[in-house]
């Protein structure tokens, strides 16, 4: 299998909002590397997504843990297992997490700002997004929603359908290649 090409593949439908595929393709590359954090983190990410709720519950909660026991730094990994404390109600150990974040944050990243708003937000137990920095609800969703796009950004839907297509294109020349080799 092509770890690269499943990344690339989970992320891009995970752009296009195909939680759904985005899972399937984690699901392959967590199959390739089984003891890769950042590819838990992914793929719980994912899981999370194409569930009806939209809640960090069940295996995708225990795939954030185990990533975060292999890679405690692991930024994205932080980020969402705050979200999930967050969810279930545990503001103390969103806190936490998200202060172990911002220790681990480069002092130039982008995200600093942001990250210092949604824990001032809960130091002050004001629902994430209610402060004027934070134009998002406080749903669940638009938890889950905010955390992607602090980390991705805006994409067009047409930057992102021309990524999917390179993404297929790319492994569609591996399986060519493979067969070629008969490998």
């Amino acid at each position: 299998g092509d770890l690269e090409g499943w990344l690339l593949l989970g992320r891009a439908y995970k752009t296009l909002e195909r939680f759904d595929d985005s899972t399937e393709a984690f699901s392959r590359a967590l199959a390739l590397a089984p003891e890769s954090a950042s590819v838990m983190v992914e793929y719980a990410e994912a899981r999370t997504l194409a569930s009806p709720s939209r809640r960090f519950e069940g295996e995708p909660l225990e795939l954030l843990d185990r990533a975060l026991q292999i890679e405690p730094d692991n930024q994205r990994g932080l980020w969402l297992r705050g979200i999930a404390h967050y969810q279930s109600g545990d503001t103390p150990g969103a806190l936490a997490v998200w202060e172990h974040l911002l220790a681990v944050i480069p002092e130039d990243s982008p995200t600093r700002e942001s990250l210092r708003q949604r824990i001032a937000e809960l130091t002050a137990n004001q629902p994430l997004g209610s402060t004027p920095a934070g134009a998002a609800s406080a749903s669940a969703t638009a938890v889950v929603a905010k955390a992607i796009s602090l980390r991705i950004g805006p994409l067009s839907g047409s930057c992102a359908a021309g990524r999917l297509e390179r993404v297929r294109a790319r492994r569609h020349g591996f399986r060519a290649r493979m067969a070629t080799k008969g490998g």
